[in-house]
């Protein structure tokens, strides 16, 4: 057989393998505890096995490495290797919301109409400041929905303006990083709010009014940037019609109705069901695309995309899950041997306003490195107890999100940032470095809050 016949037959078999992994976990939402531990655990084990050889070097080195520590303290500590090893499937959860999660914008990429948008985005571009605020907020509030599915929509919007692509760019970029921040559809807020285990109505609404804050410094600041350097640099508009001519499509109030009622059921799970926030999720969000995709007489084509979504999430899953996992059975082991406790001692010594700037500034300082800002939140939150160190949830959780949101728009690795790139023409550097200004003034207005909000509680 053929080399490359041979690796197409072995993609298809991970893949697979994969989907079985979290059909598995799926199942184990609705088993007894005991069971569905084991379930997880070992369909974990599995997912690691399945995805280390083929991920990232970076993660597949890091992965290791805390598989291999994990090992050792179960080494140490032979009394906890049972705890341990259940702790492989502690976070499956979240690499099937990673893998799940993007589905919920089947709906907004099938009414493929951008209308609705575009008499705002024609009537605020008659200058780059309101370009950019047009673009920044169309993205922020759009992708509070449908998450990075309104980053092509909004830019398709403006192409025919073609100002400054780099500003078009950053634009993109930022608002879609402080959608990131609050909107219950993003799986860094989701995964923020149920391990530091703050109340979804409290951290969406503080979150929500904290992002808005962002969002009008950000505008100021980039008004003050660009006030000198407007005149001679704007390529004029294209002729012909403008995208937005029309008026708002019924579509686009139908797919906005659909996310609020997903949103809204998602809470009821949580409050009534007793489901974490992202279980819920992870239950809803098929659901709810195949019902609206029958209301709106859209059913094949609605599970036409859906496949291909999942295929290719599937497809590029393994370094996360990977690492993802390994960190569930590394902070398992370190937390049945007793070591976590002494962890939470030592940054209870530093003191909660320490804690929580070191601890928030740790994915701005790892994103050099290439490591995800979901990754280094979640190690944080595996290995350290926020109750221990002093610091409120739901302003850990919002110090954190506020790092690592700025770290995903400084970073010329993450996924928004190429896919902001790749549509204005310019390279991922050029945006990543234009956007770190902003990443470190996110993390430090966001911190300044929470520690402002300490002060006053106190």
């Amino acid at each position: 057989m053929p080399l490359g016949a041979r690796r197409v037959r072995l993609q298809h078999l991970l893949t697979g393998v994969k989907a079985t992994i979290l059909a598995a976990y799926v199942v184990s939402i609705v088993m007894p505890p005991g069971p569905a531990a084991t379930l997880r655990a070992v369909a974990a084990v599995l997912g690691v096995a399945a995805t280390l050889p083929f991920s990232e070097r970076l993660y597949r080195a890091l992965a290791t490495v805390l598989t291999v520590t994990g090992v050792a303290v179960i080494a140490f500590n032979p009394s906890t290797g049972t705890a341990a090893l259940l702790g492989f499937g502690d976070l499956l959860d979240i690499v099937v919301l990673l893998v799940l999660a993007p589905t919920i914008s089947v709906p907004f990429r099938l009414v493929a109409d951008s209308q609705g948008l575009g008499s705002v985005l024609t009537g605020s571009t008659s200058s780059p400041r309101r370009t950019y605020a047009a673009m920044s907020g169309s993205t922020l509030a759009l992708a509070s929905l449908v998450n990075i599915g309104a980053v092509p929509v909004v830019h398709a919007n403006v192409d025919a303006l073609r100002r400054r692509p780099g500003h078009e760019a950053q634009a993109l970029t930022r608002g879609f990083v402080l959608a990131m921040q609050w909107s219950p559809v993003s799986a860094m807020f989701t995964v923020v709010l149920t391990e530091v285990g703050a109340a979804p109505p409290t951290m969406i609404a503080t979150s929500f009014l904290v992002v808005l804050g962002i969002w009008c410094v950000d505008w100021v600041a980039s008004a003050a940037s660009r006030r000198s350097a407007a005149a001679g640099h704007c390529v004029p508009p294209a002729d012909g019609p403008h995208p937005g001519g029309a008026e708002p499509s019924t579509g686009l109030w139908q797919v906005s109705l659909t996310m609020f009622s997903f949103v809204a059921a998602i809470l009821v799970a949580w409050r009534v069901g007793g489901l974490t926030i992202i279980d819920a999720i992870i239950v809803l969000v098929l659901p709810f695309v195949a019902i609206w995709s029958a209301l709106t007489h859209r059913v094949r084509a609605a599970a036409g995309t859906t496949l291909r979504l999942l295929h290719q999430e599937l497809l590029s899953v393994d370094s996360q899950m990977a690492m993802l996992l390994a960190v569930g059975f590394f902070s398992a082991a370190l937390e049945s041997a007793g070591y976590l406790e002494q962890l939470g001692s030592l940054l209870g010594g530093i003191g909660g306003p320490g804690a929580l700037l070191l601890l928030s500034a740790m994915p701005l300082l790892c994103m050099p490195a290439g490591l995800h800002p979901l990754i280094v939140v979640v190690l944080l939150l595996k290995v350290i107890d926020p109750g221990a160190i002093g610091i409120d949830p739901t302003w850990l959780g919002v110090a954190l999100l506020g790092g690592a949101t700025g770290a995903t728009a400084a970073s010329p690795f993450s996924g928004v940032v190429n896919l902001s790139a790749r549509l204005c023409g310019v390279t991922p550097a050029s945006v990543a470095v234009g956007n770190l200004g902003f990443g470190i003034r996110s993390w430090l207005l966001v911190s300044v809050l929470a520690l402002a909000s300490g002060w006053i509680g106190s």
